[in-house]
């Protein structure tokens, strides 16, 4: 594997944990803000909505960087679809479990939080990746 090959990896695989932490800051604040503001139920909706967002982006980075394109297309392309369907399935057990075990919650904050951070996540990619 070459040098720049193996930095081109890295520093993209830097780039989607990096945002993963800021969302994880922003969930973090955001249950606080509303447990302190508002009730335990809507802070445990915002910590479940932005959980279900986290933890499967989380997922699908390890399994997305870990081929390279430029080493093996077919072994890089395989790993990406394992992580996307990986996501895809973990997402949906997040929410399924979030409403059947936990309790009274506050659907609106669950998915608005789960809909804020998609789109922190696209505008912060767009800024990190130019």
């Amino acid at each position: 594997m070459q040098v720049a090959e193996q930095s081109s990896r890295t520093r993209n695989r830097s780039i989607a944990f990096r945002m993963l932490a800021i969302e994880t800051g922003i969930v973090a604040i955001a249950a606080i803000a509303l447990a302190v503001g508002m009730d335990d139920a809507s802070a445990r909706s915002a910590a479940l909505g932005g959980l279900t967002f986290i933890l499967p982006n989380a997922l699908f980075a390890n399994y997305a960087f870990r081929r390279s394109a430029d080493e093996s297309p077919a072994a890089a392309l395989r790993w990406l679809y394992a992580g996307e369907v990986l996501k895809l399935f973990s997402t949906a057990l997040l929410f399924a479990f979030s409403f059947l075990a936990l309790g009274p919650l506050h659907a609106g904050v669950l998915f608005g939080t789960y809909g804020v951070l998609w789109l922190i996540n696209v505008a912060g990619l767009a800024y990190l990746t130019r």
